[in-house]
């Protein structure tokens, strides 16, 4: 998994917010 501006498992990145 890489940090992406994408989803990551189909899930939304909370860890990205």
């Amino acid at each position: 998994r890489r940090a992406s501006s994408r989803n990551v498992d189909g899930r939304t990145p909370e860890w990205l917010l």
